[in-house]
């Protein structure tokens, strides 16, 4: 639920200025409306990334570590190609980390294949 309202804090009518005096609440409700959440995407069959370093390659381990899923995620480096041994979970931001990491012409969405 969402709700536009405004809140006041306000000293209980009279009491001297400046004394410690207990103050009264009161919410005023303009607006409520139903929370909308965004749609989510389907779940990825697997990620697919080509590594052309160690630092990327730690990087990953980072982030699975970090983000631990169901979602299998293939390691290309040069001629081979691994499935890593722990999944990805499926955020939204998995897409995002993935290509700050290995830049987006080496991060792709594809079917399960240990093929190149």
């Amino acid at each position: 639920m969402c709700s536009s309202d405004l809140v006041r804090f306000r000293e209980r009518r009279g009491t001297i200025p400046g004394d410690d005096a207990p103050t009264e609440l009161s919410i005023t409700v303009n607006e409520v409306k139903p929370f909308e959440r965004a749609a989510v995407g389907p779940i990825p069959r697997s990620w697919h990334v080509t590594a052309s370093s160690r630092k990327e390659i730690d990087a990953l381990a980072r982030l699975l570590e970090g983000s631990p899923g169901a979602v299998p995620i293939v390691l290309h480096v040069g001629d081979t190609v691994q499935r890593m041994p722990r999944g990805i979970s499926n955020g939204p931001y998995v897409r995002y980390e993935l290509e700050a990491i290995f830049g987006n012409a080496r991060v792709w969405e594809a079917e399960l294949s240990l093929s190149s």
